[in-house]
């Protein structure tokens, strides 16, 4: 396969970190740092994008605990259709924020990510090649099924021209340091046999899958300049 576009997309930032330290993250795209606790949550950002009249900003709660939040973590947006809790709930509220990284009441982060939501919308329109890449550690999140990927699979090559590739990063009783789950021509389907959120523990198995299953030259992919 030929690719012009390597895309995380969850579920949490460490598909874009671990894709960054591979070569592979070319520019910024919206789903780099969001928390998304399910595929639902996925497929709603990428069809509904931001909507900035359901978020809550932490800086503007006036509360102690979310104060001292603020403070050690960091200011965050909270999403009241994602992962909310309730405005009583301050501790799950915070620790659950969809924008988990980044404060959208400033205006500069606003437009870094209506860019990124604006880069998905020339992909989709030029029809580029792209691998959408979604990891999850089942450490931190729950374990996913077939049919929920193929949810978000249907979806994405619904939209684009697309391959989906999934790893699960999870500890199970084989000597195998990785298993193919389930490969098409549309989605691959991997687990790997350590459930580590260190890159330095996943890095050589991560490696290799690319090299040998992915196979795409870091090289060849769109540029920043390119893709505005």
């Amino acid at each position: 396969m030929s690719y012009e576009a390597v895309v995380p997309i969850g579920m949490r930032c460490y598909t874009e970190i671990f894709l960054k330290k591979m070569g592979y993250k070319k520019y910024s795209c919206p789903f780099d740092a969001i928390f998304s606790n399910s595929i639902d949550d996925i497929i709603y950002l990428f069809e509904n994008k931001i909507e900035y009249d359901k978020l809550i900003h932490t800086e503007n709660i006036r509360n102690n605990t979310i104060s001292q939040l603020n403070k050690q973590y960091g200011l965050r947006t909270i999403h009241t259709q994602l992962n909310y809790y309730n405005e009583n709930d301050y501790f799950n509220t915070y620790h659950l924020a969809t924008f988990a990284h980044h404060n959208l009441n400033d205006e500069k982060v606003k437009q870094h990510f209506e860019r990124c939501f604006n880069r998905l919308e020339i992909i989709k329109e030029r029809k580029i090649k792209t691998l959408f890449c979604l990891f999850n550690h089942t450490i931190l999140n729950e374990r996913l099924t077939l049919e929920k990927i193929n949810k978000i699979k249907t979806y994405l090559c619904n939209h684009y021209n697309c391959h989906l590739l999934v790893i699960e990063f999870i500890t199970y009783n084989d000597s195998a340091k990785y298993n193919i789950v389930y490969k098409d021509n549309l989605l691959t389907y991997i687990y790997i046999n350590n459930n580590s959120i260190e890159y330095e523990n996943q890095k050589d198995v991560l490696k290799y899958i690319f090299d040998n299953f992915v196979k795409i030259n870091p090289n060849e992919l769109l540029t920043y300049e390119q893709m505005t």
